[in-house]
């Protein structure tokens, strides 16, 4: 891979990683009880 598709594919491989390593904390605090839902279901949910 040369030029600009290499740097390109670097970066989207360097933020999919952060953010993946963000979604497991979060969902790790959530689970341990740290956290609370953002949304909670009820009756008048589509």
């Amino acid at each position: 891979m040369h030029g600009s598709f290499h740097y390109w594919l670097l970066a989207v491989t360097v933020f999919d990683s952060i953010s993946l390593v963000i979604d497991v904390v979060d969902i790790a605090r959530y689970w341990m009880g740290e956290r609370q839902p953002i949304l909670k279901a009820d009756n008048n949910a589509f």
